[in-house]
């Protein structure tokens, strides 16, 4: 069985599309442990764009794409019940993979998942994550609509740990915006002073340049969802900002960073 189970990882490794991926799955469930299970879904979410239809379904001939589909249905299927299934086995970074994985593919969290990451997000294995783990964390959480099966203290614990790595200047500038981007999406009122102050000191103007437009305006938008929003030296640095890049911007996001400077 376990010749079988490092067959099946050697083989999802070495798949060169999101088609071999869910052909395995397909033909080979019944060899999959744990870590074959986080690593094809993994692959899946690398993939993503091809089971979307976004490339090799437009490709390909009819009978191919209705194969395709064919295939990807049932291995999702597989997949899903294999996450069930050993969902007690899985690691910490396992977690992760697989919380990113679901919201990468748009898939719903199977109720045993989501149990498994509320109770990490309420254990103290929170504190032990990676900067990079705990902003994939934050993101798929906003994502995966993880607001309804984590409590306004599981929250709070999230953010702190967030806020810890920002405070720290652990989290790059994109990273802060996902994260901030996420406690939005969760609808979840960030501490105003310490995020400020955190963000003044290490994603100041050039950091934010850095941004691309889409970026810049994500992360305005989002911090009118977390409450972030009145800080007028804050304001001031997303305007400068906003007039250094204003014609690489396209309407609608123009429009969408113009709202924000109204609601600041």
């Amino acid at each position: 069985k376990r010749k079988q189970a490092e067959e099946v990882n050697r083989m999802i490794t070495e798949a060169p599309d999101a088609y071999a991926v869910c052909h395995v799955a397909k033909t080979h469930w019944r060899s999959f442990d744990a870590t074959a299970t986080t690593r094809a879904i993994a692959w899946l979410a690398k993939f993503s764009s091809t089971l979307q239809g976004t490339s090799g379904v437009q490709e390909a001939s009819d009978a191919e794409a209705e194969s395709l589909v064919a295939i990807a249905g049932e291995a999702v299927k597989r997949l899903r019940s294999l996450v069930e299934k050993h969902c007690a086995d899985f690691s910490r970074r396992d977690l992760i993979v697989l919380l990113g994985g679901f919201a990468q593919l748009n898939w719903g969290l199977e109720p045993s998942l989501a149990d498994r990451v509320r109770a990490l997000v309420e254990s103290s294995q929170l504190e032990k994550l990676r900067p990079q783990e705990l902003v994939c964390a934050v993101w798929a959480l906003g994502k995966s609509n993880g607001k309804s099966f984590l409590s306004k203290k599981s929250l709070e614990r999230l953010e702190l740990n967030c806020l810890r790595q920002l405070a720290g200047g652990a989290l790059e500038t994109p990273q802060m915006v996902q994260v901030v981007w996420g406690f939005g999406q969760l609808s979840h009122r960030l501490t105003c002073h310490e995020w400020y102050e955190g963000i003044k000191k290490f994603h100041g103007a050039d950091s934010l340049k850095s941004l691309q437009p889409s970026e810049q305006t994500l992360f305005a938008w989002s911090l009118s969802r977390v409450g972030l929003c009145n800080d007028k030296a804050l304001g001031k640095t997303l305007l400068a900002v906003f007039k250094s890049s204003l014609r690489q911007y396209d309407l609608v996001s123009m429009n969408t960073m113009l709202k924000c400077f109204h609601l600041m």
